[in-house]
Order: C-alpha cells, then sequence, then structure tokens
C-alpha cells in the first residue's frame, strides 16, 4: 500500500510542479517557429558556419565610391522627356493636365484621318499590276505565275543581252566624243582637259581678232546689208520686202507672154543657115563670158550684177554684141572689158 501511495504521488507530481519563469515571461508569437531546433551538437558530415569561406556570403557594398557610378551610367541612359512622350509612357510637358485626354483623342482622330486620306490616294490593285509592282492574279492561274514570272525574267535578260550586243565600242564612243580617250592616264585628265579648252579658246580669240569686219562682209556679199531700222521694226520691215517682191513677181507672171507668142517670135526669128555662123556665135559666148567672170574675179562688179551680165550675153544685147564686135575689129581686150563694165553698171538700161 506504501508503494502504491508513493506512486500516486508520483503521478501527482508533474500536475503540481512550478513553471519556469522564462516561459512565463515569454508570450509564443504566431510568427515564432515551430520547427524545433536541433540541440545536439554539429557531426563531421555536416559543417560549421565558421567553416564556409567568406566568398560564399556575397554581401553588396553599398558604399557610396561603389554605388555613385551606377547611379551615374544609369542617369546618363535615360530617355528624355521628348522619347518618353513619343513613346506614350509619359503625356505633353508643355499641356495643362486638364486638357491632356482632350490632346491625345484630338491626335488620334487626326492619325485616323490622315490614314484613311492615305488609304483613299493609294493605287488600285489593277494600277499595280500595270506598273509591274505586283503580280495581278486575276489574269494568270496561280499555278502559272511562277512560269510567268520566270518567262518575263528570261525576255528581260534576252532584250538585254541584244541591247549590250549593238552598243557601240569604246573606240567609237571616244570618236564621237561621248567618252574621254584612255591613253591620258587618269591623273592628267583633268589637266587635259584645262589644256584643251585652253587651246580652243586660243583660236577662237585668233579667228575672232583677224576676221573681216561688217563693212567688207557686206561688199562681198557674205551677209546682207545690216537694217537702218530699229529692232523692234525689223519683223514688220522683212515682212513687207517679201509683200513687195510677192507683188512684183506676181506683176511679171501678168504681163509674161504666153506659149504661143514665144513659139511664134522664136519662128521668126532667122536662124543660122550654117555651122560656121554657130562657131562663130559660140565664140562669141565664151569670149564674153570669160570677160565677165574676169571683172567679177577683180571685185569690180557684184554677183548680181555678173548674174544680169550673162543673161545679157546670153540674150545678144546689143551693146553686148557692139563691144565684141570691136574688140575683134582692133583686138583691145581693155576696151572690150571696160565697156561690160559700163553694161553690167548701167542698172537703168538692163
Amino acid at each position: 500500500m506504501a508503494k502504491k501511495g508513493n506512486k500516486g504521488k508520483k503521478a501527482a507530481a508533474p500536475a503540481t510542479a512550478p513553471s519556469s519563469p522564462v516561459k512565463r515571461s515569454t508570450a509564443k508569437s504566431s510568427s515564432y517557429p515551430t520547427t524545433p531546433v536541433a540541440t545536439a551538437k554539429a557531426t563531421a558530415s555536416s559543417p560549421l558556419a565558421s567553416d564556409i569561406p567568406d566568398e560564399v556570403h556575397a554581401t553588396e557594398d553599398t558604399s557610396f565610391q561603389h554605388v555613385a557610378p551606377k547611379i551615374e551610367r544609369r542617369l546618363s541612359s535615360r530617355p528624355d522627356a521628348h522619347d518618353l512622350d513619343q513613346a506614350n509612357i509619359i503625356h505633353t510637358l508643355n499641356m495643362a493636365p486638364q486638357i491632356q485626354a482632350s490632346a491625345k483623342l484630338l491626335a488620334r482622330q487626326l492619325n485616323a484621318s490622315s490614314v484613311s486620306h492615305q488609304l483613299e490616294k493609294r493605287r488600285s490593285l489593277g494600277e499595280m499590276a500595270d506598273q509591274g509592282l505586283v503580280v495581278d492574279s486575276t489574269k494568270i492561274a496561280p499555278t502559272l505565275q511562277a512560269k510567268s514570272e520566270a518567262l518575263k525574267r528570261q525576255l528581260t535578260a534576252d532584250r538585254l543581252h541584244k541591247q549590250i550586243n549593238r552598243r557601240p565600242s569604246l573606240k567609237a564612243m571616244s570618236e564621237q566624243g561621248l567618252l574621254e580617250e584612255g591613253n591620258v592616264a587618269p591623273s592628267l585628265v583633268a589637266t587635259a582637259k584645262r589644256l584643251e579648252r585652253t587651246m580652243i579658246e586660243n583660236q577662237v580669240g585668233h579667228l575672232l581678232e583677224t576676221r573681216p569686219d561688217i563693212h567688207d562682209v557686206v561688199s562681198q556679199h557674205i551677209c546682207p546689208e545690216p537694217p537702218q531700222v530699229a529692232n523692234a521694226i525689223q519683223g514688220a520691215m522683212h515682212s513687207l520686202e517679201r509683200n513687195l517682191k510677192a507683188d512684183q513677181l506676181a506683176r511679171k507672171l501678168r504681163t509674161r507672154r504666153s506659149f504661143d507668142d514665144l513659139f511664134a517670135a522664136r519662128a521668126a526669128k532667122p536662124r543660122a543657115n550654117s555651122t560656121e555662123d554657130n562657131a562663130v556665135r559660140r565664140a562669141r559666148y565664151t569670149l564674153a563670158l570669160k570677160a565677165a567672170s574676169r571683172i567679177a574675179a577683180d571685185k569690180l562688179i557684184t554677183v548680181a550684177e555678173k548674174g544680169r551680165l550673162k543673161d545679157l550675153i546670153l540674150l545678144d544685147d546689143r551693146r553686148v554684141v557692139a563691144a565684141i564686135a570691136n574688140y575683134e575689129a582692133d583686138k583691145d581686150v581693155e576696151e572690150m572689158l571696160d565697156s561690160l563694165y559700163r553694161i553690167a553698171k548701167d542698172k537703168v538700161r538692163a
């Protein structure tokens, strides 16, 4: 019984045992870890914290000397306000906040209108196909489009080869002045061009210095005499001269004899009866024409006067016939030339 009593005392002892003051003073919080802390000593397989090297514990250096360069690099590479505005990250800075939403809406509407206008103005598929920008699938079956493109490329290549074969050679282009001759070093091409231009300028200047004046050119009938009128009325003067010449020609055509009259006059004119007379006439014509050419060569008469003198010689003008007859009588060449010169200058009787 004593033993049972002792056992009862021992069983009741835990219920009456006093609590620890430490446990009583510290209450367990909700964040307190519930995992039991190992109180056993570390074995050889689990290293101690003191055995881990310092490199494993990566600690960030937060000193000013280490952080300042990073901040400076990031500040230098950050976008400015304009880029942020273009990227729609921030709103426009030069606009009141009350109207920024309306401005964004208006800009969006303007962009939509611009895109709609551009879509209305764009070319149709047919126009782009005619210009060769796209392939018109409505004319060619899809299974034949690849072969059609290959055929077009082949035709273009053949046409190009034909044009290349027909192009002129370098020699021909050099002769035509389209290509510079290759007998000059590239470093001397500019100098050669300047030298050639200088030579041409000198030649043109020499020709201009030695050219005859206007009076000599007019006297030689190379160019007409410059008009003594103002430039503003030269066109009207030339038109008037043409009209006068046309009226004179029309008047002469109206007064010319008919074919029947010419045929009758020719029939009534006595003809040479012998070959000797024809030979004499040809000799006189030759002599008179040579004399007229000599007078013109000496620049004593103009081209028009020479032509008029030849017409008088061939028409058997009585003055020309008399001059030739006098030459045949006394053989005085100077007298004959003087007579023909006077006949050529006699515009009234001509």
